[in-house]
């Protein structure tokens, strides 16, 4: 999982983030365009202004909707609004600036209107985002430069080891095919990225032997792979490749061992 999401969830939420942001933003900046609501262009004069407003303003009065005024009440409210920021310089200028509509509601009560503006699930979204996701990939991706060389070895080498235990435990599982999501290939595929980055991290830091068992490990963990894909359990095939995989994670291990005990 936190492989997983390292390398996918962090982008696909900021994504989801943006989208959802941009899309109620949009939707709401649309739905109260002062300009749209009392049918003028943004070139409209004070006084053409002031005479939409009167004309929209007598349309969509309440009184003027007998045994409908609840009906019609929203947009009269919509009109006056929209009326209010057109008439001050001040706000037309922000509004066409910025998008914004500065209300009373919108002052008093910013947080509760931000959140039904945008929606419980942009805001859960970007809280997730901002103390959960960024923290995790931060600490994830750059932790390693407050650790040794030789820490960074010891980590590499045990992160491999495990790794390959897991993907050794999981081939024991059949294969369900493309037609629904498997979430033992799922993991598999992202197993073996973090395979890859633990026998380049290795050889970064000039750990030559390590980095070549790794990378023996990696390119059987790649046939093995692909015979899971295939629905292939021939014991001719797989035993072979199992007893190699086994004799390459023993290999690593003895390196994690001993880079622990010293």
């Amino acid at each position: 999982m936190l492989r997983f999401w390292v390398r996918h969830g962090f982008k696909i939420m900021f994504v989801l983030v943006t989208i959802s942001y941009v899309s109620a933003t949009v939707g709401y900046a649309s739905r109260d365009n002062p300009f749209a609501v009392v049918s003028v262009s943004h070139t409209a004069t004070p006084r053409e202004i002031r005479k939409a407003c009167r004309k929209a303003s007598l349309e969509f009065h309440p009184d003027k909707h007998p045994g409908n005024e609840e009906v019609v009440r929203p947009q009269f409210e919509r009109v006056a609004r929209a009326c209010k920021t057109l008439s001050d310089p001040k706000k037309r200028a922000k509004f066409e600036r910025y998008g914004t509509i500065e209300t009373e509601e919108l002052t008093e009560t910013a947080s509760i209107s931000l959140t039904s503006q945008l929606g419980w699930f942009t805001t859960c979204l970007f809280y997730t985002l901002l103390f959960v996701g960024m923290p995790v990939c931060t600490i994830y991706n750059f932790a390693h430069l407050v650790k040794s060389s030789d820490d960074q070895l010891a980590t590499a080498t045990s992160n491999a080891e495990s790794i390959h235990k897991d993907m050794m435990a999981l081939y024991e599982y059949k294969h369900h095919g493309t037609a629904t999501l498997d979430c033992a290939e799922l993991y598999l595929r992202a197993a073996k990225w973090e395979l890859d980055d633990q026998r380049k991290l290795t050889k970064s830091l000039g750990a030559s032997r390590v980095a070549s068992k790794l990378d023996s490990l990696c390119n059987k963990h790649e046939d093995r792979f692909a015979l899971w894909l295939a629905f292939d359990t021939s014991e001719a095939k797989v035993q072979p490749l199992k007893a190699q995989l086994e004799q390459l994670g023993t290999a690593v291990s003895s390196s994690a061992s001993g880079r622990k005990s010293r």
